[in-house]
Formats: structure tokens, C-alpha cells, sequence
């Protein structure tokens, strides 16, 4: 309805989410946008749909030279360092665990992670400046 797309990608440290939309309505955008971390809905019932997607793209991966050579030294390295795990899911990883345990185990690595300490925030806007013209 404003011109927006939101989207997320997670590095081995830390993962990126972020929103683009119409400079008008910026205010609106950012304080709804800021909700998701405050009081996050973790609705049981768009889980399956966060499955596939995440199923999607790690098979995706599955043919990236670059990823492979990555998963390859992950294996090289120290088992005892979090580096050396599988760092992405699938269908059977994920929907494995059965979705109860799944949503308690989204909820404990939200209430443990997602911390004030934890998280930056960056804004890049022309709002004021559209504001003031």
C-alpha cells in the first residue's frame, strides 16, 4: 500500500532485518516495524510457512560452491566451537521437532537473544528533510 518490501538475512554473528517503503509514512513504518522485536506474535500457525521458506533456501544452498567450501571448514573446525554446526535448517531439522517444541525453542532463543545489549538499529531516511520542505 506505500511502495514497502521487508525482508532478513542471518550471517554466522548476527542477522540483518530491514524495510524500505514510502518516506510519508516512515513514522507509521518504523514504529510498526520496531513492534516485531518488542512483542513479537511467534503465531503457531505461520510456522509450517517459515519451515518451507527456510527449507527453500538451505536447498537452494545445497548447489553454491561458496557454501560448500563454507560448510566444508565448518566440519574442518573445532567441534566444540558453535562454528562447527549446521548453520541453517530444513523441513526435517525444523518440523522434526514437532511445532509445540519448536515454538518453545523460538521463544527461549528470543527471550535469551533478542535483548536490548544484544541489538543495534540504524536508520537511513530523508524524512525529516522531506518533512521540513
Amino acid at each position: 500500500m506505500h511502495s514497502g518490501s521487508t525482508n532478513a538475512f542471518t550471517e554466522h554473528e548476527k542477522t540483518t532485518y530491514f524495510f524500505d517503503m514510502n518516506v510519508k509514512e516512515f513514522p507509521f513504518a518504523l514504529k510498526m516495524f520496531s513492534r516485531m522485536f518488542a512483542n513479537p506474535l511467534f503465531d503457531k500457525t505461520l510456522m509450517n510457512k517459515e519451515i518451507n521458506a527456510v527449507s527453500s533456501e538451505n536447498d537452494k544452498n545445497l548447489n553454491s560452491e561458496s557454501w560448500r567450501q563454507n560448510e566444508l571448514i565448518k566440519l574442518l573446525s573445532n567441534e566444540e566451537h558453535p562454528f562447527h554446526h549446521f548453520s541453517t535448517g530444513n523441513k526435517e531439522t525444523l518440523g522434526g521437532l514437532g511445532m509445540e517444541e519448536l515454538h518453545k525453542r523460538l521463544v527461549r532463543f528470543y527471550n535469551k537473544y533478542y535483548v536490548p545489549k544484544a541489538m543495534k538499529l540504524a536508520v537511513l531516511s530523508t524524512y525529516l528533510i522531506f518533512k521540513f520542505r
